[in-house]
């Protein structure tokens, strides 16, 4: 990295730290004068091999900053616009289209993800140019959590939860876990930063590629690192050195984990599920399965039974 590519690096850190802290602070400044805009789409029963769509293991959150964000869903989709926050469940497919407007502005957004149980992601989103949204090339951070302190999405999966059983009968409940949940965005912010490299944030597009092409085929080691431009034995050796796990045994966990919702979630058979996880072989998808879940997929299916009631329906929670 060039002297001047790594200062603008920095600047772009530092940059996007500070549109972060901001969106954040305005955001618990209007959960406490009960004027904060929450929408949580709920498909619960949607299918994960959803053409075009991505999900996560984990919820995601956004905060709309200008412009609009479309979020498509298989059977649903959700228009958020400027001063609302977005809770996207865990295990829903969607995809953001993001519309400029000539009121709201040109569309921007930050996005908090939780790779693991110990590491919070935040980027800007801003529009791409097949009109949909990614992530800005360089104003993004990462943040790690004390080892003691619970999974930084705790409070994100207790809010989902807690609004699916009760409704909006009990805002102040809501209210009080989103508080909880960006003051700990603003203290990781404001504490001690995660040393930030090039290398750091390949694992972390990695992970995010991953995440989005489970049933691609020819999803591997080389594609990953034409992707993020390094060669495969050293997107490897980082992968490895970041996480603790080889590369290839990344991608079969989280196909293994896409295979388990689909096991549970639908009436895909062995080899349509297989195919869906991007195996081109049910045996060898059965045997990967078996290695890491310690049952097979039959087995697992029937052990865990349909998991979901069919049922699509979007919350806005607090106006």
């Amino acid at each position: 990295m060039s002297e001047n590519g790594g200062k603008d690096l920095e600047e772009d850190r530092k940059a996007f730290r500070r549109i972060f802290v901001s969106a954040v602070h305005e955001e618990v400044d209007r959960l406490r004068a009960e004027r904060n805009h929450l929408l949580i789409p709920d498909d619960q029963n949607a299918t994960l091999a959803s053409p075009g769509l991505h999900h996560h293991s984990t919820p995601q959150l956004f905060i709309q900053l200008s412009g609009v964000s479309e979020v498509l869903m298989p059977r649903a989709s959700v228009r958020v616009e400027p001063r609302s926050m977005l809770i996207i469940p865990a295990g829903i497919p969607h995809r953001e289209k993001a519309h400029n407007d000539k009121d709201l502005g040109a569309f921007m957004n930050v996005v908090v993800s939780y790779h693991t149980q110990q590491r919070v992601f935040a980027h800007l989103g801003v529009r791409g140019e097949d009109g949909f949204a990614c992530m800005h090339k360089s104003r993004r951070e990462g943040f790690r959590i004390e080892p003691e302190a619970p999974p930084p999405h705790a409070f994100l999966e207790h809010a989902v939860a807690w609004f699916r059983r009760h409704g909006d009968a009990s805002p102040n409940v809501m209210r009080g876990l989103l508080i909880a949940h960006l003051s700990m965005l603003l203290h990781l912010a404001a504490g001690e930063e995660e040393p930030k490299t090039r290398d750091s944030f390949k694992v972390v597009i990695c992970q995010q590629y991953i995440k989005k092409h489970l049933s691609d085929l020819h999803l591997g080691v080389r594609v990953l690192a034409d992707h993020v431009q390094c060669t495969p034995d050293y997107l490897s050796h980082v992968f490895r050195k970041e996480t603790g796990l080889a590369l290839t045994d990344y991608i079969n966990r989280s196909r293994v984990e896409l295979a388990k919702n689909l096991l549970e979630t639908t009436a895909l058979n062995i080899e349509e599920t297989a195919d869906a996880c991007g195996y081109r072989n049910a045996s060898y998808f059965t045997r990967v399965f078996k290695k890491i879940v310690r049952k097979t997929p039959r087995e697992y299916r029937t052990s865990v039974g349909r998991a979901y009631e069919l049922g699509t329906r979007t919350y806005d929670l607090i106006g």
